[in-house]
């Protein structure tokens, strides 16, 4: 599964000052986090021009594997 960006990304992810990824989950899964990251990098993989935002970010603590 894909999550496509929505409209309101590409005017909001420009003016943010700082990004940094938050865990707030009460799941034990221990591989909950990989499963999360791997989501991320196949929308960033799919979207480059998402993921291009989210690198414009300065401070950005959230990977895009690149």
């Amino acid at each position: 599964m894909s999550i496509r960006p929505l409209e309101g990304d590409f005017t909001i992810l420009p003016r943010p000052a700082r990004l940094s990824a938050v865990r707030l989950s009460d799941d034990t899964d221990p591989g909950l986090g990989e499963r999360i990251m791997a989501m991320h990098l196949k929308k960033v993989a799919t979207y480059p021009e998402w993921g291009r935002l989210l690198d414009a970010i300065p401070d950005v603590r959230v990977s895009t594997g690149a």
